[in-house]
C-alpha cells in the first residue's frame, strides 16, 4: 500500500467511524475476541449495504474484503474501492484468482472479511443451505480462524429506521 491509499483509508475509516459512532451509535461488542497481530477471517451475516463498512469498523486494524467485479465497473469507485481494501471476485464461479489473493492476504498477515452468503440476504434467519464453503476453504488453507460478525440494529435506540435494508 502506498503512502497515499495508506493516508486515504485511515482518513475514509476515521471519517466513517465518526459517522457510525454518531449516527447509528455503533459499538462493538467482544472485539476482544478477534486476533490483534494475526491473520483471520471477519465472516459477517450479509443483511445491509452497511455489512461491508460496518465490518471494517471492528478493529482500526486495515481488513480486506472481496467485492463483485462489477463494483470495479467505474475507475473512481474500483480506486476508492482498492484504497479501503477491497478487491473484486467473479460472483457465480469458483474464481480461483480471488481465492489466491485471499490466500495471499492472510499469508502477510492482514485480516479478511468474508461473507459466508456471497450476498445480501433477507430476514433475520441465516440459512445453511444458502451459504458457501468459501471462508472455511480460504481459513483451512492458510490456517487461520473465522470470526463470526453479526451486526444488529436495536429498536430500543430506534436505529431500526436508519438502518437500510437490502433493496
Amino acid at each position: 500500500m502506498s503512502p497515499f491509499d495508506r493516508v486515504a483509508y485511515r482518513f475514509f475509516w476515521s471519517l466513517l467511524w465518526l459517522v457510525c459512532k454518531v449516527w447509528f451509535r455503533f459499538r462493538v461488542v467482544g472485539k476482544e475476541n478477534l486476533p490483534a497481530d494475526e491473520a483471520y477471517i471477519l465472516s459477517p451475516v450479509h443483511r445491509s449495504y452497511l455489512d461491508t463498512p460496518v465490518g471494517g469498523m471492528v478493529t482500526a486494524r486495515r481488513q480486506r474484503f472481496l467485492g463483485k467485479e462489477s463494483l470495479w465497473g467505474n475507475r473512481a469507485a474500483g480506486r476508492f474501492l482498492t484504497i479501503v481494501g477491497g478487491f473484486p471476485v467473479e460472483r457465480g464461479t469458483a474464481d480461483r484468482a480471488a481465492l489466491r489473493g485471499c490466500q495471499e492476504v492472510l499469508e502477510r498477515g492482514e485480516p479478511m472479511v468474508m461473507f459466508p452468503e456471497g450476498t445480501r440476504r433477507y430476514g433475520p434467519v441465516v440459512q445453511a443451505d444458502l451459504m458457501h464453503a468459501g471462508p472455511a476453504f480460504v481459513a483451512t488453507r492458510a490456517k487461520v480462524p473465522i470470526c463470526l460478525l453479526y451486526t444488529s440494529p436495536s429498536p430500543r435506540d430506534g436505529l431500526l429506521s436508519r438502518m437500510p435494508s437490502s433493496a
